[in-house]
């Protein structure tokens, strides 16, 4: 929690605005958090929070050394009558999108100095809380004003009544002073920017006020907002700021709009979370009358269902199916279909997507609650841990023979930095337990940076997927080369002897966690480990000698895509393979196979960067085998 103290100008005040400069350090780029204010406690917060307001988001967070402010309404926070008050942001780190950070400082010494506290625990305020009383203002600041009359109204929504009258109902809750009849109006006007018309409010009962906007059966787009004063001369509008803020509605008897519906593609889906989810956002002038898919698997026939509405313009729904209808290698072409509130009923859909069904599994070894420091040693600048997995151990956890895409570890707390020169790496060994580490015949999986991104599981992609068959027992090496220490990122681990060998540098500029001769520790505990397979697939390319039953393209992953995707394809027997990318009108513009290839499990990267936005086609020929496929890049 962070919060900066505030003195209001004057008693009675109510804060309306509240407004904070953030700035990042890592993606992704927003902030999910509360606004909280806290009373005055002699000097300091209160224990408990006078008002939140949760579930504020913040988007497009620069990176430091830039910053952005963000605004937002906090006009439903209670009246100051005295004291001082202390208005901030309260967040969980462990959350995805919140790590990495930051509110602003002030650094400017021309700025007054300002206190500030911070709390970064949960539970109530103590005399823990750190005090900065001699920095700079956080970057935070309030606007608010005398309290008048409070007003609340629903917004009118496009019509396609142009004759009117336009009903314009809204609550007037006064604050000690009465409502003044005379200045409680509608300021309107009628295809023009400037409110040219006013009409007189009626108090029809208790705090409810009502008034018509009239119409002239002509095709027009409406401005208006709400306007009140109490007794006292207190003036309030609707929207707030008005009439720089205003409401806005069209009239329109003909509807030639058509439903703009935004959908992220689903990507393969494994069979045991088979029927996958179909979300959508869905707007349209007038509204959304129903929202429905249609799709169907391989070469069947079409059929349908109808997506529920949810919150604001968002639908949703599963696919009417279930796991016993799919297997694994299954495509499923679908597409989202919205049709407006209209008289017209427009209509528009999305593209043909398409997925595929896979046999994919998450096998997880340990269930153990010991804390371990391995693999993320980072209190030390270079680490390096080894750690067998039986293959009885991942067959009992629900694996077997395939391809491993993902690794993950159940992270106790987030301490230290991007691990640079960080690899996984990966062999095959009847060996069943360890006694020093091992140096030669290690395959790289992932080579590159990583830094833990928060607590519980946290799962690292792997640019190779790693073969697994079973019988075969596997080592697996986790190490880092970095010129700087912060603090360890504990895992859970379990209780369990042999099957881990790890160490860490003295914080020697010269040490490479990966390549300094070190000499192992044996720890009678590994971190619990959870693998993501893709299972009935072996080997990529030749790597086991394993032939595939039949030829393949898959689905590009991740798809959309920004500038980088994997494609996996699967070749029968030996001979020519041509893999081509093709714009949308047809053109060849980019060559990723043109080869003799063994038969086996093969997978390319496809670079976009030179490319713009839009959607490509990727084409795989092999032994007149064809097969074409459809991809987006979203930059």
């Amino acid at each position: 929690r962070l919060v900066e103290k505030f003195l209001p100008a004057q008693y009675p005040w109510k804060y309306t605005k509240f407004c904070i400069a953030l700035c990042q350090n890592t993606l992704p780029d927003s902030l999910h958090f509360s606004i909280v204010m806290y009373a005055d406690n002699g000097g300091t917060p209160a224990t408990t929070e006078l008002w939140t307001l949760p579930n504020q988001h913040a988007t497009g967070i620069p990176a430091w050394t830039n910053f952005a402010w963000y605004s937002f309404d906090i006009s439903s926070s209670p009246v100051v009558s005295s004291g001082f008050v202390y208005i901030g942001i309260k967040w969980d780190p462990s959350v995805a999108g919140a790590a990495g950070k930051y509110c602003m400082i002030d650094q400017n010494t021309f700025t007054p100095t300002w206190p500030c506290w911070a709390w970064a625990n949960t539970g109530p305020w103590t005399s823990a809380a750190t005090y900065w009383a001699g920095l700079q203002s956080w970057g935070m600041r309030t606007q608010g004003g005398v309290p008048g009359p409070t007003i609340t109204h629903t917004p009118l929504p496009n019509t396609q009544n142009t004759t009117g009258p336009y009903i314009v109902n809204a609550t007037i809750a006064p604050a000690g002073s009465g409502i003044n009849p005379f200045w409680t109006k509608i300021l309107w006007s009628r295809n023009n920017p400037v409110f040219t018309d006013s009409v007189q409010m009626t108090n029809s009962s208790g705090i409810s006020w009502t008034g018509n906007i009239p119409g002239n059966g002509t095709n027009a787009t409406y401005r208006y907002y709400i306007r009140t004063a109490d007794s006292l001369g207190r003036v309030s509008t609707y929207p707030m700021q008005a009439p720089t803020n205003f409401c806005m509605f069209t009239a329109s008897s003909t509807d030639t709009s058509k439903p703009v519906i935004v959908h992220t593609p689903i990507g393969n889906t494994p069979k045991v979370q088979w029927p996958a989810t179909v979300n959508c956002s869905v707007t349209e002038p007038f509204g959304i009358d129903s929202v429905w898919v249609r799709w169907y698997k391989n070469t069947g026939a079409y059929t349908r269902f109808n997506l529920a509405h949810g919150t604001g313009n968002n639908w949703s729904a599963p696919f009417n199916s279930d796991t016993s209808q799919v297997t694994p290698g299954d495509h499923i072409y679908y597409r989202v279909i919205g049709r407006s509130a209209s008289a017209q009923h427009t209509m528009d859909s999305t593209a043909l997507l398409t997925f595929d069904i896979i046999n994919q599994v998450t096998a997880c070894v340990g269930t153990g609650t010991v804390s371990s420091n391995f693999p993320f040693t980072t209190y030390w600048e270079d680490g390096r841990t080894d750690m067998l997995y039986l293959s009885s151990e991942i067959v009992a956890a629900g694996g077997g023979t395939g391809l491993i895409s993902q690794i993950g570890f159940n992270v106790i707390t987030m301490g230290g930095p991007a691990m640079n020169g960080f690899f996984i790496k990966a062999q095959w060994t009847t060996a069943t337990s360890l006694t020093a580490f091992t140096n030669t015949g290690w395959n790289v999986f992932y080579n590159g940076t990583y830094t833990v991104a928060g607590t519980g599981w946290q799962y690292i992609t792997l640019q190779n997927p790693i073969p697994f068959q079973v019988g075969q027992n596997l080592l697996l090496e986790v190490c880092y080369n970095n010129a700087a220490w912060t603090a360890y990122s504990p895992v859970y681990a379990t209780t369990t002897a042999g099957n881990q060998m790890a160490a860490y540098s003295t914080d020697l500029p010269t040490d490479d966690g990966c390549t300094t001769g070190w000499t192992a520790g044996t720890y009678n505990y590994r971190p619990n480990t959870c693998f993501v397979m893709g299972l009935g697939v072996l080997g990529v390319g030749n790597t086991h000698n394993v032939i595939p039953g039949e030829y393949k393209l898959s689905q590009n992953y991740p798809n959309p895509f920004n500038p980088t995707t994997k494609i996996d394809y699967a070749i029968k027997k030996n001979g020519f393979v041509s893999l081509k990318i093709f714009d949308v009108l047809g053109r060849e513009v980019k060559q990723l196979v043109n080869e003799t290839k063994n038969a086996g499990y093969y997978s390319v990267d496809f670079n976009g960067a030179e490319f713009s936005s839009g959607v490509y086609f990727y084409k795989l020929e092999s032994n007149g085998f064809t097969d074409v496929k459809r991809m987006m890049l979203i930059k």
